[in-house]
Parts: C-alpha cells; structure tokens; sequence
C-alpha cells in the first residue's frame, strides 16, 4: 500500500510542479524551485517503484542488516536522497522569492516549514542512531534507509 501511495503522491506532485511553473512564469518564475520540488516527485516516484530491504525489525521480524543488499532496495533508497533534500530546499528557495511578489506570509512560512523539516530529520538521524530503536520507529520517521545503520 505504501507503494502506491508514494507513486501516486509523486504523480500528482509532478503534475503540481508543471501548473507552478506555468502559473509562476508571468511572475519572473522560480526555475529552481519548480525543479526541486519536480526531484522530490521523482523521488517518491523512485521509492514506490521500488521494495526497500529489510532492516532492524522492519517489517516485523526481520533482523538486523541484511547481508546483502538487493538492487531494488539500494535504488529505493537512492530515490529517497532527492525526495528527503529537494522538498526542504525548495520550500527555503521559494522563502527568498516570495517577498518579492509581496507575499511576506508565505515567505515566513516557507522558510519555517524547510527549517522544520530538515531540523525535524536531523534530530531523527541523531535519536535514531543514539538509541538504536527498532527499524519501525525508523520506518514510521522515514529515515531508517538516509541516516539510521545500525
């Protein structure tokens, strides 16, 4: 289920960044937020294409580190760098643009939520890794292939 729902999330993010494009263009455009937020579509496009290996307990019962990783696995796990880098980054690149279009609300807000995301997968990675919890935890955060080897 999860499959889906990051594959058709990622489709409709991608149809998203084409109408922003468009819709942004009389404005001066954003390019490079309208690509970053098209890699973390192609990220999450990436992951639900492809099964993760099991790891720490996730799925139920499965232990430790497998003692080889599976080519679908290293590719889900390939497509979750530009989905966990490119939505935070676009949303602090869109910060510095708003204010231009006189919309200092959002300009807040953007800069606030891609702050909070990457400090918020910061702090995961760190707990994660200090604690040695179970890959459910991991999985639940959505960290457990980026930061958290056991």
């Amino acid at each position: 289920m999860q499959h889906a729902t990051f594959i058709i999330t990622g489709l409709l993010m991608l149809a998203f960044t084409l109408g922003l494009r468009r819709a942004l263009r009389p404005r001066g455009g954003s390019r490079s937020g309208s690509v970053l937020l098209s890699a973390f579509a192609v990220g999450l496009i990436g992951a639900g294409l492809f099964i993760a290996d099991p790891l720490s307990g996730y799925p139920h019962g499965s232990l430790g580190r497998p003692l080889q990783r599976s080519l679908p696995g290293v590719l889900h796990d390939l497509f979750g760098v530009p989905a966990f880098l490119g939505l935070p980054v676009a949303c602090l690149v869109f910060a510095r643009r708003f204010p231009a279009w006189h919309a200092r609300g959002w300009a807040i807000y953007s800069m606030a939520m891609g702050a909070l995301f990457g400090a918020g997968f910061t702090l995961a990675c760190r707990t994660c890794a200090a604690s040695g919890w179970g890959g459910t935890w991991r999985a639940r955060v959505g960290s457990e292939r980026a930061c958290c080897r056991p």
